[in-house]
């Protein structure tokens, strides 16, 4: 169905819906049927609109734990999403009572279910992260032959565990139901005599792992060794994580690596602990996040404001805007500029195109536009995106800070078990305005971090003063100052000395110090660490009491319909104020949204009456949405920093680099690489079928087209180089929803890229395959670059659409074998 939608509109008028319909079908029959990896599923997506019901998919989607569970009968499962009129979330202002549209629209959905193509369906559950998006499953009832017996909504929430203890509280109760729901990748089982539960280390009421457990080197092997060959993880050289995140029975949060557990063995803490699943004896661990890179940490709108009015200067942030403008800039000048900009903003990564940049580089080949059409055109694209992020999100690189997923120093547990000389991070103090002590290194909180990206030979442990924070941060108190302890001492049993691209933090003293940035825990938040100078402010910040909320009550059990209500009462405020974030207005603010973060975990929704009436009547200019046209009248200049990042950009056109049929046959890249090839396959007989390749391409095609018109923000589709790139360009007001739609977009194409790679040269490593094997390879991807170029040249520029993309994917695995038969140096 979701290609007869785009045939439909691009029949010819003489042929009628129906002959539409059943050509559609005959050529869907006859092409390659898309496969999925293990943890992924073909999902169709429903929208409700207050007129319309839009259709969506099927589309590839990580799955969960419910969906694996009726493997078989993925077709019952729909997402639907609630949305206005132009897909964007639900928003209007106090003045405007939306209540009646939520209960009559919304409610009676949730209530009453919904028919669809013979089916009826009803509400199951969501996840939460799917729930700020408002976005839910629902379920048609069906037999499952197998078990010989019917399956529904109620009789799957009822088999997921045991919600006794939170079935008073409707919101920590669809919460509970929330987790089953998470988007996971399966691993391995493990059964129950290789698991146990251990208490929290606690100090004076402090939980200091509040989300975190541990793991034997083992066992985290075992699980690496999957994800590895369910997802292909490439290079022998890559990381493997120290911590996964993980959805587990009833227990969630992190899992690090704890050396001194033999074997293969797990263990949880009391705090991960959410719901009881009785009576399994083999369990899967999920995994809902890996950490095997450090990420880089970004400035963003809210640090901006919290760390200009703690005490950075506005030319600081200036000063590295410029510097990001400038390198992107000038990312025609090298092929490794134009890698490092790819890398650097993570485009282009499943056309693996930096790794082909540097390696054509070394072959001496320049970027000009004459040259590679193809690639200036991705250039400007990527360009574009970048400057559009520095602008209107003041997303920029941080230099010498990284972006880490927080685990507690677990020293304290093997003291207590009677081992001696253990090195622990000493209690990290947070100190009052009024306080009058002298702040050397040791007055700060001691963190330790270890980074290892997979082109470190070794690893490099941070060292020295920084600050810590937490994204998003809402109150001045979300950053404070640490200190990063570097290489712990190897005279003492340090339990945290071989953990990679993590934060370490003090499991003693009066306070958690993530509980202290934005009330934070250790069950999968990410902390910004910064060591840049010009923002180490030196002026303290009391932390925000980030004290939990007692949940609201019903004073009975709860039923699905109590939940409902978490779906229908969601909002966010935004306000604005001439003192920034230091404005007792603003503080207020920071209170009240904590508490409508916490809202679908214990229920206390956010009284919009409770609200500061707008601080000033008018917008600032860097709080525009990417939009063509603005009236000037709704916005003022800012002052401030981020309306000087703002002013600081000015967008360009994206230029076009039109592309003739001779320059695809008198291709440059092509006329380099020809001799090391054919020096390689001299001898070699093998030919490629033409037939066979122009089937796979075909299908890529189809493929690349539905994404371009499916995830396109206007009625125009996407272009090709745009989605090589993993970018949408055009202009959309929610943030959100264009972030929602480049990550289903990305998802479909990593996908489409890795089947089609796949179908040409097989499943295998080339480290591993005989040189025979590898220029039998190469041949075919030789061949296949021809083709590409060949299918080019002949066809109209509106009939490109894919061929350069495709070769694309050819090129990176001829390189690949080049470097494996030594004709080319590895970058």
């Amino acid at each position: 169905m979701r290609y007869f939608v785009e045939a439909a509109v691009n029949r010819h008028p003489a042929q009628s819906l129906e002959k539409c319909f059943e050509a559609n079908l005959q050529r869907k029959l006859r092409s390659r049927q898309l496969t999925t990896p293990p943890g992924y599923f073909f999902c169709h997506r429903v929208t409700f609109t207050p007129t319309r019901l839009l259709l969506e998919g099927p589309n590839i989607t990580q799955s969960n734990r419910v969906i694996r569970d009726f493997k078989g009968y993925e077709d019952f499962f729909l997402r639907v999403s609630f949305r206005d009129e132009d897909r964007l979330q639900y928003r209007w202002t106090r003045d405007v009572n939306g209540l009646h549209l939520l209960q009559t629209r919304v409610g009676q959905t949730l209530k009453q279910g919904f028919d669809l193509a013979g089916r009826h369906f009803d509400f199951l559950a969501y996840s939460q992260s799917a729930l700020k998006a408002h976005t839910v499953w629902f379920v048609s009832p069906f037999y499952h032959k197998e078990r010989e017996q019917w399956v529904t909504a109620g009789s799957i929430r009822n088999s997921l565990g045991d919600f006794r203890k939170d079935i008073l509280y409707p919101s920590r109760y669809g919460a509970r139901i929330a987790l089953a729901f998470t988007s996971t990748d399966p691993s391995i089982k493990i059964h129950k005599d290789r698991w146990s539960e251990i208490p929290d280390i606690k100090d004076r009421g402090v939980v200091f792992t509040d989300g975190v457990g541990t793991i034997s080197q083992e066992l985290s092997d075992m699980i690496w060794t999957v994800l590895c060959q369910n997802y292909g993880v490439r290079g022998g050289n890559v990381v493997q994580p120290s911590a996964y995140q993980i959805r587990f029975l009833g227990y969630k949060g992190i899992v690090c690596v704890d050396q001194q557990l033999k074997g293969i063995y797990m263990c949880l803490r009391e705090s991960m602990k959410k719901f009881d699943v009785p009576g399994k004896v083999y369990a899967d661990i999920e995994i809902a996040g890996v950490f095997n890179k450090p990420k880089t940490a970004n400035l963003n709108r809210p640090l901006v404001m919290v760390l200009e009015d703690r005490g950075a200067a506005s030319q600081a942030f200036l000063d590295l805007q410029e510097d990001a403008v400038s390198k992107t800039r000038r990312v025609g000048e090298s092929a490794e500029m134009f890698a490092s900009l790819l890398e650097t903003y993570n485009l282009c990564g499943d056309f693996r195109l930096a790794d082909i940049l540097r390696r054509l580089g070394t072959l001496g080949l320049g970027l000009n536009p004459e040259v590679t059409p193809f690639f200036a055109q991705l250039r400007s694209c990527a360009t574009n995106h970048v400057l559009r992020y520095l602008k209107y999100r003041a997303r920029i690189p941080i230099p010498d800070s990284h972006k880490l997923v927080g685990v507690a120093d677990i020293g304290p547990d093997y003291i207590k078990k009677g081992y001696e000389n253990v090195y622990c991070l000493p209690p990290g103090r947070i100190f009052g305005e009024n306080t009058q002590t002298i702040y050397t290194a040791s007055t700060y909180a001691p963190i330790p971090a270890c980074i290892q990206n997979s082109s470190d030979e070794e690893p490099k442990w941070i060292r020295g003063m920084c600050i810590v924070s937490r994204s998003p941060v809402v109150h001045p108190g979300d950053v404070q100052r640490a200190y990063a302890i570097g290489k712990p001492p190897a005279d003492k049993l340090c339990l945290f000395s071989h953990l990679r691209n993590v934060v370490v933090f003090p499991s003693q003293g009066a306070r958690s110090l993530p509980n202290s940035l934005a009330g934070g825990d250790l069950d999968g938040d990410l902390y910004e660490v910064i060591q840049y100078e010009p923002f180490l402010i030196p002026e303290h910040y009391d932390p925000a009491g980030y004290l939990p909320a007692k949940p609201f009550s019903l004073g009975r059990p709860s039923t699905i319909e109590d939940v409902f209500y978490t779906v229908l009462f969601l909002s966010s405020v935004l306000s604005h104020s001439k003192d920034g974030t230091l404005d007792k207005d603003c503080i207020k603010l920071a209170e009240l949204h904590t508490q409508a973060v916490d809202y679908p975990k214990n229920g206390n929704k956010v009284d919009t009456h409770d609200l500061p009436r707008e601080l000033i009547a008018f917008k600032p200019d860097w709080h525009a949405v990417e939009r063509s046209v603005h009236h000037n009248t709704d916005y003022y200049e800012s002052p401030r920093a981020l309306g000087h990042l703002y002013r600081n950009i000015t967008l360009e056109k994206i230029p076009d680099y039109p592309s003739t049929a001779e320059e695809y046959l008198n291709d440059p890249i092509t006329k380099l690489l020809h001799p090391l090839v054919q020096n390689q396959l001299r001898g070699h007989k093998c030919q490629t079928d033409r037939d066979w390749m122009n089937t796979v391409y075909m299908g890529y095609r189809e493929e690349l087209t539905y994404m371009s018109t499916t995830y396109s923000l206007s009625k125009s589709p996407l272009r090709e180089e745009q989605l090589v790139a993993g970018i949408i360009l055009e202009n959309c007001s929610s943030e959100v929803h264009k972030k929602d739609r480049v990550y289903a977009m990305k998802e479909s194409l990593r996908f489409l890229v890795r089947d089609t790679r796949e179908e040409l040269f097989g499943i295998g490593d080339l480290s591993t395959d005989s040189d025979k094997e590898v220029r039998k390879k190469m041949a075919c991807g030789w061949d296949v670059w021809v083709y590409s170029h060949e299918n080019a040249a002949k066809n109209p520029t509106a009939e490109r659409f894919g061929s350069r993309s495709f070769g694309l994917i050819a090129l990176g695995h001829v390189l690949d074998c080049l470097v494996r038969l030594g004709s080319l140096h590895s970058q």
